[in-house]
């Protein structure tokens, strides 16, 4: 429950995202988690706080409360549009799991990032070239890194994202994370994903994608 702006979430979203705490500015490291908890009665203003002294210090106690409310608070995460509560702060919950989580934890998160950064390199690349969708696709085998044959069904992205599942599933609130990057990127048409789900035969891409949000 949020105290301070009476469960409405939008506002809850809109601290979360525009409060800062000032590189030089360490006082927030001065309080203890009793303190914290005790005056602060907004859990993503806590869960900011925590994000950021976290940032600055290793420590279990804020671990484990950031951990707490986003569990407490995760299907109002999930639920939230992108404009209140963007991707870039899904990234930042998940790689505070990468840096603090258990060895599993820290795995699947890095996982789940994994699939944004990778965006971010094509989206990179997209940058420096023009590139064209061709009307037939043409598979070159003579590359170093071989591609796969749009023309024909394979099985490859089926097997990789069920294994990408199968780990993911063993954590299931960074699975829930990550299935909302996912959906992000495939309502992106300038995506890879996106674009890979719309070529060649359903079974290849569509099919294994739709299987990662069930």
């Amino acid at each position: 429950m949020c105290w301070i702006h009476q469960d409405n979430t939008q506002d809850c979203f809109k601290f979360f995202v525009e409060l800062e705490f000032p590189r030089e500015d360490n006082k927030i490291l001065e309080y203890t988690i009793e303190e914290l908890k005790e005056k602060i009665k907004c859990d993503f203003i806590l869960l900011k706080i925590l994000m950021v002294r976290l940032r600055r210090y290793s420590d279990e106690q804020d671990f484990n409360l950031f951990k707490e409310l986003i569990n407490k608070n995760l299907s109002t995460i999930l639920e939230s549009d992108e404009k209140f509560l963007n991707i870039r702060w899904i990234i930042s919950i998940l790689e505070t799991f990468v840096d603090f989580g258990d060895n599993i934890e820290s795995r699947n998160a890095l996982i789940a990032i994994t699939f944004h950064r990778n965006e971010k390199f094509f989206s990179t690349f997209l940058d420096f070239f023009d590139v064209s969708l061709n009307s037939n696709y043409v598979h070159n085998q003579n590359r170093y890194i071989i591609g796969m044959p749009l023309d024909d069904i394979t099985d490859l992205p089926e097997k990789y994202f069920t294994r990408i599942k199968d780990k993911l599933t063993e954590t299931p609130l960074i699975y829930g994370l990550f299935q909302k990057i996912i959906k992000y990127l495939v309502r992106n048409e300038e995506t890879l994903l996106n674009i890979l789900s719309k070529q060649g035969e359903e079974k290849n891409f569509k099919t294994p994608i739709e299987d990662l949000l069930k």
